[in-house]
């Protein structure tokens, strides 16, 4: 039977490396959503065109998914916002504090209580929450995205202990700087910054996110709950 991957954002940035190594194993298949059109060309890649922040659409896309497959087994929330990137006395649009709070916060609030209903009908599951680097290193001039990341943080572990009774867990991953299409329209300076707070640099990290993806989602490991797996730097 295929394992079942709900993946949000998955037009671009980190998840589209994910996804791409996931789908090297014929047993899994993926349902992906992003605000835009999207074409990945995999027979088992699925793909909606949906703001994972509205709950109404959220709602449909999960229920048409379960009604499929009868299984939801890993939600990976990769909907994010890197805008905001200034001091904070230079902090003049609250667009860009709208968006982050929408995408890195509000989605994944909204993912996540809705998966949660499958898991736990089927007393199962795994939520895969993003966090990053520049958060946990409080990075400056990230002060808007590091607190929409930090609030997605602590909604995790909320969420983690509210939920073990249902032998479903959820995990923050911290992952390395990751080179892809989002990554290379920042500046040198920024990836710099970012370079500078990890440990190492590994082009293995991808391949780790992905393992530690599916080895939390194994039978008995929903015991492994409200962690913050750092990848490459110690925090």
């Amino acid at each position: 039977m295929s394992k079942i991957i709900c993946i949000t954002g998955s037009s671009g940035g980190i998840a589209k490396e994910i996804q791409t190594k996931l789908l090297q194993n014929d047993n899994i298949k993926i349902y992906g959503c992003s605000r835009k059109k999207f074409s990945f060309k995999n027979k088992n890649y699925f793909h909606k065109t949906l703001d994972a922040s509205n709950q109404k659409s959220v709602k449909k896309w999960f229920k048409e998914i379960f009604t499929k497959e009868k299984k939801i087994d890993i939600l990976i929330c990769l909907t994010g916002s890197t805008k905001g990137g200034n001091l904070v006395f230079n902090l003049k649009n609250d667009e860009d504090f709208k968006s982050n709070l929408n995408d890195a916060l509000k989605s994944t609030i909204v993912c996540n209580r809705e998966v949660i209903k499958y898991f736990i009908k089927n007393q199962s599951g795994s939520i895969i929450n993003f966090s990053s680097i520049a958060s946990k290193k409080n990075l400056i001039g990230s002060s808007i995205y590091s607190s929409a990341k930090s609030a997605v943080t602590t909604f995790t572990k909320i969420l983690a202990k509210e939920n073990i009774k249902f032998k479903m867990n959820a995990n923050i991953i911290i992952p390395m700087l990751i080179e892809n299409a989002d990554t290379k329209k920042r500046s040198k300076k920024w990836k710099s910054s970012i370079l500078a707070l990890q440990d190492t640099v590994d082009n293995k990290n991808i391949d780790t996110i992905v393992d530690l993806i599916l080895f939390l989602n194994k039978k008995n490991n929903y015991l492994i709950t409200g962690q913050e797996i750092s990848i490459g730097t110690v925090v």
